[in-house]
């Protein structure tokens, strides 16, 4: 049976990873999404995206045809309710990456036209994050192109302030734990519910606690050095997390289950 599947996360959780693998399989078809942003380089109208003008866009939303949208980077990006149609028709199950904000758009539309609908939220361990993080700015670096330290901090203060409160932003349908270590067993699972039914809901598997207004005061010039000195001078992620955690270590603590409190400096994963 096909369904709308929406998976959200916070930044490196593998989010696009596991939509790829399950687009593979034939029985999934990822939206493409419009954007009022440039093509990039190899990039195909229709394929990556549907590129629009600013004000093609802005008369999709007043005529009621987004499904979802959001501004950011200066740019627009948004789902066409016709685009979700179009794959159901298809006999397809649709997939979209989205934040917790786009996943209620696509919930209450599903709602409303009664199509079956799951909100999946792929959980990661902070430290895990964190490595990941890095090792994407090395893979950058290793091919010789140059690291924007300042974007990099804007994505991890955006981390910081608002990404860790995304699992408990919404009734996750489904949440998925270590996506990456069970990626096959999750692509399996999805692929059943679109041959049989639905998934079963799962429960919550932590807590995360936070205070707002404390953690946007790490200044972003700060997190940018940060950032920059860690990358040039590899070492384990106890190095970074000890430096992050004494910015932070008043206003942010990482719950990952009621026994066990998860610390940045006892995960022992390399980058660089």
């Amino acid at each position: 049976m096909a369904f709308i599947l929406t998976l959200s996360g916070m930044s490196t959780s593998g989010k696009s990873t596991l939509a790829k693998q399950l687009t593979d399989t034939g029985h999934f078809e990822e939206v493409v999404s419009l954007t009022t942003r440039p093509p990039r380089l190899g990039e195909r109208n229709g394929v990556d995206y549907h590129f629009v003008t600013a004000e093609q866009f802005d008369q999709h939303v007043q005529d009621g045809l987004m499904l979802e949208h959001v501004k950011t980077h200066n740019a627009q990006y948004g789902v066409a309710s016709s685009e979700v149609d179009r794959i159901l028709a298809s006999g397809k199950s649709v997939v979209m990456v989205l934040d917790p904000a786009g996943a209620k758009s696509v919930m209450e539309y599903s709602h409303a036209k009664e199509l079956p609908h799951q909100a999946v939220f792929l959980n990661v361990p902070f430290e895990l994050l964190l490595y990941r993080f890095f090792n994407r700015m090395a893979q950058v670096r290793d091919v010789g192109d140059e690291v924007n330290f300042d974007a990099e901090a804007k994505r991890m203060q955006a981390i910081l302030q608002k990404e860790l409160y995304w699992h408990n932003s919404l009734e996750w349908n489904v949440v998925l734990d270590h996506t990456a270590n069970r990626a096959g067993a999750a692509v399996s699972r999805f692929v059943s519910a679109h041959e049989q039914g639905l998934l079963r809901a799962t429960k919550r598997p932590d807590t995360r606690l936070a205070i707002p207004e404390l953690v946007g005061e790490i200044p972003l010039e700060s997190l940018s050095r940060m950032l920059e000195g860690q990358l040039n001078q590899p070492q384990m992620m106890n190095a970074f997390g000890e430096e992050l955690l004494q910015l932070s270590r008043d206003y942010l603590t990482v719950v990952q289950k009621p026994s066990r409190t998860v610390k940045v400096h006892e995960a022992g994963y390399k980058f660089g």
